[in-house]
């Protein structure tokens, strides 16, 4: 099934249109240690602002109260447990469209 504002291209896969970008997702484990302590964790990406970005432990936080994000940094409001399941998604640009 094909959905609006998805194409889909041999180079990038399925990829999302935002006006002037043909975007990917990322996603992945970040960066930093899961040790009850560790509140820091590393994107491979600077995502400050990008609001396509959901961050989890163990399910979405809410930006401004469960983490805040600095350049590719996303801080924690509380230290995932020992064990956490530590996540993030998003959107970013990996090319302009051509006209």
């Amino acid at each position: 099934m094909k959905l609006p504002g998805i194409v889909d291209t041999a180079e990038y896969g399925y990829a999302a249109v935002l006006p002037g970008q043909l975007t990917s997702w990322r996603a992945g484990q970040p960066a930093g240690a899961v040790n009850g302590t560790n509140t820091t964790f590393i994107l491979p990406d600077i995502v400050e602002g990008n609001p396509t970005l959901v961050f989890w432990v163990n399910y979405p936080l809410v930006p401004g109260v469960g983490y805040t994000v600095n350049g590719n940094q996303v801080i924690c409001a509380l230290a995932p447990a020992v064990g956490a399941a530590v996540y993030y998604t998003y959107l970013y640009p990996t090319a302009p469209l051509e006209a």
